[in-house]
């Protein structure tokens, strides 16, 4: 046997690839936005207001720790009109890194160290050296003069901190050298400067410039590249997967086990439901869902229902926005859990240490509350299982058996048979054997096994099989009715009869009776003499027997017996004489005695001529009868022609020879009604001929009878059908609707008691977490938000400080960019394709590993228009949207005129026009004059077009009126304030009205001399969505150009294409509700039609994909009628999750776009239509009989307005 080789020896040199992998994130970070700014002066000074040069007497007020105007630092118009100019980009480009990355970057920076690098060749390092938190307030609407507004904090510079003991192993006293900043006259830091000349002395070339401004600088970016420095990060079991070994994952736990479920106190549909049972359970997941499918909804109820179990939460999300839905959110549940927590000079120590309350008990709803929870649930689910459960043997529910009633209903003719089927007959007829049933009766009505039309069919159902029973069938009748049948028989008995004075029998039994009779006295009268009938047969026979005396206790002494015998043997006639005499005058005896009960008691029994010929023409009808008797046994008439009259018999006779024709028939039929009437549908067959229904209607009679059958069957043995009652079942819906509120209070109120004054979620920017936790294992749960746009690189430090992660996005939004802190070059123009494809997303990464639940109904939109078509080309897919109520339109186009604005020269590529920007801006002051209760947003494609509409909108509210209402919707306190952004910095962001503003125009020669920018990326298709996107009640597109304009000149690019496709959407009316086609329920599909009878206007799956309404009716006479969404409890309603779901969730997401939602159920439209009907008419007309509760919430769903719109 050959020996097996040596095992391979692994080489020692294979570099780690989680290791690696780490190295890569770390130098990615190191890159990302350009050299650190806390260590390196950019090239680029936009990102600085200088006021090392200000006026003295400001300066003064402005380091003595008080606020200071702009206008004050500098007075000279020019350098003051180019401060405001740098103000502004710092103030937006702040407040944008602090909404969209959780950054706060706006410092006042005193000092510049510099130093000679190692080799003296190269950039000089320039670091600022002491920080003051600082804030940029416009002091008008104009934004003419600031506030400058600097923290009394002071912080060393953490990256020269960091650097110093690197380079010389100095530990700089960073709080000493920054108490030390302060003087008696406020802020002097030339003490501190010269302290750290002194500790800095080691460097070359070390100095401090003396020098003040106002920068942005990236104070978290330090604390990023040191967490990936060790190796810590790296053992996370996450983080490893990232890095290329997924063996390091936790299996997920497939189903949760019992008590781990986490106690709801938000209402959540059923994808977002299964998502948080998969959080409960603790699997890392991801957690996908497009614009408006709630996830911020399953993020605030997985940060309640964790704090309930006693978990502890790190909510991570770089837009701001996000995290302050989730608060929203929560407070709306009564609770307070989240904890906004961030690094940097007056922000760490702002917020509260992150705690977790274990509770003493299970987090939940009373028990009183809980029970009548679950009892209706159980009561409407038993409603469901018994309407649509499949029953067995037949494989068919109660639902499908309505749905086949009604539409057999609808056949012309209608099925009209009464016969049911029950027992083991109904329980054999499977749907298979139904149809080979089926089949054969057809089978068998087209053979003509009974007539269609009128007359008399005597064969029918006559016992014959093969053509040679039919000849012999038909043969004995041809007899019967022959000159040797019936009538020949009748003629001799009838001689015999008259010749001895008997009256002749009626049947053809009778005169065998008769004729056995002359038979018998033709014996009698051989052996005895004529006399013998006149004689005492009785006392001789009491003579000739012991027993008969015995038996008949005659009483005849023995003298008289003897003489009797004397007597009985004269009467015996010479020859051998019968051998028993007693048995002989017995027959004599019993035949005068049938005589004269035949002919009187006078009569003799004598012996006529032409016995035999007539007992021989008898026994050859009798023969016939005989033979004819199993075979018509089975037919109406049935057998027994021998006991019938003779001219009854004879006139059947000839009625089954007049319909010679139907014994062709029988021979092909009878075999296959054998087997029928065995499989128990004897009573239907009968009926079908009876009926005498053709055979083009058997099939539907089968049908009918079968159904009618199934569903008596059902309402027999299951009481929730049988005892069917809509009326409580529509009480069971409010209460579940008003039970399942009252439990996610009492489940809020539960986990806020649980929690107490625990802090169990805390909040911050991915950038920052590394700086507020320490590293490894920190927290329960780590929850990131908006996750398509953090790379890997960026979301590691998050991922490893969490025992599970729970990653939340859309893969189709925007993808990763790098955190610059740099403010934005308006005249810098990157059509680089490619940007886009630079970095992996954190949320696509982890989907390819990690079970992945998609949130697919949609809880906000403006226009199920626009949101099926951003959904059909990013997804693929339809998602759950319910069509709008109103027909008044919620997506407008605003075309600006061409003609008058002049047209750029040929080739070049405008990203803005004046002629937009001043329809924009006459849009938005419109806004906040008739509308100002609602916010607004206002999103361009290009960071050009926003700076451009900004600037008019700020020239414009310059000219305002001092007493114009419309300054307080600008001023910025409403709780959503107005924001005019470029597309990349509004995912996250949402607002009630949104104004999309295209900015892109065509040159002289009608083409596009650009490449649509933004548009044209990698992800413009994405970019394109997410700008239609973001508006919650109203969409506002303006354009210079038309969707087809567009679609000529930026065909090829999935960008422009889909935002051509709601450019031309937003130019079409909304119109009615359109339809998906018609019902597939016939129940249902009949009420429509009786609905209409009833002068409704009525639309069958009203709606443009998944989502729509089963039946949407109004009243088209009513001025303001009611648009009402009548859904039954059918397939749809099956398919739709639990009760909650059906009855609670649906009827609110009805509610929310403008619909009244009515239930019915079909078992009452089925059994009482025009009750329903009456019911839907009342209220179209606004006339409801569903109880005070549900005009309330109906009221209160109106009322609600905008925040319904918003959740």
């Amino acid at each position: 046997m050959t020996s097996a080789p040596p095992a391979a020896t692994p080489p020692t040199d294979v570099p780690d690839p989680v290791a690696a992998a780490v190295a890569r994130w770390r130098r990615e970070l190191v890159e990302a936005g350009g050299p650190n700014s806390l260590l390196w002066r950019p090239a680029d000074q936009r990102g600085r207001l200088e006021l090392t040069h200000a006026h003295p007497a400001g300066l003064a007020i402005f380091l003595s720790g008080r606020d200071a105007k702009l206008s004050d630092l500098h007075r000279e118009p020019r350098a003051l009109a180019e401060a405001v100019v740098a103000a502004r980009r710092l103030r937006a480009t702040a407040e944008d890194l602090w909404e969209q990355r959780g950054l706060a970057t706006c410092f006042l920076a005193a000092g510049m160290a510099t130093w000679q690098t190692s080799g003296g060749a190269g950039r000089v390092p320039s670091a600022p050296v002491f920080l003051r938190p600082c804030e940029l307030r416009p002091r008008d609407l104009a934004q003419t003069d600031f506030d400058l507004v600097v923290s009394r904090t002071v912080e060393l510079n953490p990256a020269l901190v960091e650097l110093v003991r690197a380079e010389l192993g100095v530990e700089l006293d960073g709080r000493g050298l920054a108490e030390s900043s302060w003087g008696r006259n406020g802020f002097d830091p030339e003490p501190a400067y010269r302290e750290l000349l002194r500790r800095c002395s080691g460097l070359p070339g070390f100095t401090i410039e003396r020098r003040l401004g106002v920068a942005l600088l990236p104070y978290a970016k330090l604390g990023m590249v040191a967490d990936l420095a060790g190796t810590t990060v790296a053992e996370h079991a996450v983080v490893r997967a990232l890095a290329g070994d997924p063996a390091a994952l936790r299996p997920p736990t497939g189903e949760p086990a019992a008590g781990v479920s986490l106690p709801l106190v938000l209402p959540v549909d059923e994808h977002q439901r299964a998502a948080l049972e998969a959080i409960g359970a603790g699997d890392d997941v991801v957690v996908q869902g497009a614009p408006g499918t709630g996830m911020t909804q399953v993020v605030a109820a997985a940060v309640a229902g964790l704090a309930g179990q006693g978990r502890s939460v790190l909510l991570v999300s770089h837009a701001r926005s996000a995290i302050t839905a989730v608060q929203e959110r929560l407070a709306q549940a009564g609770l307070d859990l989240v904890v906004e927590a961030h690094d940097g000079p007056d922000l760490r120590h702002e917020h509260e240490p992150l705690t977790a309350a274990t509770p003493a008990e299970p987090v939940q709803a009373t028990a009183a509350t809980t029970r009548d929870h679950h009892a209706v649930t159980e009561r409407l689910q038993g409603h469901l299982v018994a309407l649509h459960q499949a029953r067995h043997p037949w494989g068919v529910s109660a639902f499908q058996a309505q749905g086949a009633m009604v539409e057999l209903s609808q056949v012309d003719p209608p099925p009209r048979s009464r016969v049911r089927l029950a027992g083991d007959d109904l329980a054999h007829l499977t749907p298979q054997r139904l149809d080979v049933a089926t089949r054969e009766l057809v089978q068998v009505a087209e053979d003509g096994a009974w007539l269609t039309h009128q007359g008399a069919d005597p064969w029918r159902a006559a016992r014959i099989t093969t053509p040679a029973e039919a000849d012999a069938a038909l043969a004995a009748c041809e007899r019967l009715d022959g000159d040797r049948g019936l009538t020949r028989l009748t003629s001799l008995v009838d001689a015999l009869c008259r010749e001895v004075g008997l009256p002749r029998a009626s049947s053809v039994r009778g005169l065998g009776q008769d004729l056995d009779l002359v038979s018998g006295v033709r014996a009698t009268l051989d052996a005895f003499v004529p006399e013998v009938f006149d004689a005492p047969l009785p006392e001789m026979l009491a003579a000739t027997s012991t027993a008969y005396r015995t038996e008949h206790d005659t009483g005849v002494g023995p003298w008289r017996r003897q003489g009797l015998r004397r007597d009985a043997r004269r009467l015996v006639r010479p020859g051998p004489g019968p051998t028993d005499l007693h048995d002989a005058l017995a027959t004599a005896h019993d035949q005068v005695t049938r005589w004269r009960e035949r002919a009187g008691a006078a009569s003799r029994p004598t012996v006529p001529h032409g016995i035999d010929e007539a007992r021989a023409a008898h026994r050859a009808v009798v023969a016939d009868l005989e033979a004819l008797e199993p075979v018509l046994a089975t037919t109406v008439d049935g057998a027994g022609l021998l006991d019938l009259p003779v001219e009854t018999a004879l006139a059947r006779v000839r009625e089954l020879l007049r319909g010679r024709r139907r014994l062709a028939v029988l021979p092909l039929v009878t075999t296959t009604l054998d087997g029928l009437r065995a499989q128990g549908l004897g009573p239907l067959v009968e009926d079908l001929a009876a009926r005498r229904v053709p055979a083009a209607q058997v099939a539907s009679e089968v049908r009918h009878v079968w159904w009618s059958s199934v569903l008596d069957e059902v309402r027999r043995t299951d009481p929730h059908y049988g005892a069917h009652d809509g009326t409580a079942l529509d009480a069971d819906a409010a209460g579940l609707r008003r039970l399942d509120a009252l439990a996610l209070r009492e489940r809020a109120a539960a986990v806020a008691t649980a929690v107490g004054d625990a802090r169990p979620c805390w909040a911050t920017s991915p950038h920052e977490v590394a700086s507020l936790l320490p590293v490894g294992v920190a927290v329960d749960t780590v929850i990131v938000l908006e996750a398509s746009q953090l790379s890997v690189a960026q979301a590691v430090s998050a991922l490893s400080r969490g025992r599970q992660v729970v990653v939340c996005g859309d893969q189709h939004q925007l993808p990763p960019g790098d955190v610059s802190v740099t403010v934005p070059d308006p005249a810098r123009r990157d059509d680089d394709v490619q940007a886009d494809q630079r970095a992996t997303s954190v949320l696509s990464s982890l989907a390819e590993i990690l079970p992945v639940h998609t949130l697919a109904t949609a809880h906000r939109g403006v226009d199920d228009r626009v949101a099926l078509a951003v959904d059909r080309r990013l997804h693929g897919q339809d998602p759950v949207v319910v069509p709008l109520a109103s027909t008044a339109p919620r997506v407008q186009l605003e075309l600006v005129d061409q003609d008058r604005m002049p047209q750029p020269p040929r080739g070049e590529a405008p990203v803005t026009t004046a002629a937009e920007v001043d329809r924009v801006v006459r849009l938005v002051v419109a806004h906040a004059r008739s509308t100002p209760e609602r916010s607004l947003g206002v999103v361009t494609f290009d960071p050009a077009h926003a700076d451009a509409i900004t600037a008019g909108l700020r020239q414009q509210l310059a000219s305002l009126d001092l007493t114009d209402a419309s300054r307080r919707f600008f001023a910025g306190s409403a709780r959503e304030p107005l924001w005019i952004k470029p597309v990349d910095q509004v995912q996250g962001r949402t607002r009630d009205d949104v104004i999309v503003a295209v900015g892109y125009a065509l040159d002289e020669a009608g083409q596009a001399g650009h490449r649509f920018g933004a548009l044209a990326l990698g992800a413009g298709e994405r970019r394109a969505a997410l700008a239609v996107t973001r508006a919650r009640q109203r969409l506002v597109l303006v354009s210079s150009v038309t969707a087809e304009q567009l679609r000529q000149v930026g065909a090829g690019s999935a960008g422009v294409e889909l935002l051509a496709e709601v450019l031309q959407l937003a130019g079409m009316p909304a119109g009615p509700v359109p339809s998906l086609g018609g019902l597939s329920d016939p129940v249902t599909r009949e009420l429509a039609g009786r609905l209409r009878q009833a002068g409704l206007a009525v639309t069958e799956r009203a709606g443009r994909g998944a989502g729509a309404v089963e039946l949407a009716v109004r009243d088209p006479r009513a001025v303001r009628g009611v648009a009402l969404a009548v859904e039954s409890d059918g397939v749809d309603y099956a398919r739709g999750g639990g009760p909650v779901d059906r009855d609670v969730l649906r009827p609110e997401l009805l509610r929310r776009a403008g619909w009244e939602p009515l239930r019915v159920w079909t078992a009452d439209v089925f059994t009482a239509p025009e009750r329903v009907v009456a019911r839907i008419v009342d209220a179209a007309h606004g006339r409801w009989d569903d109880g005070s509760e549900a005009r309330d919430a109906r009221a209160k769903a109106r009322d609600a307005g905008s925040d319904e719109a918003r959740r």
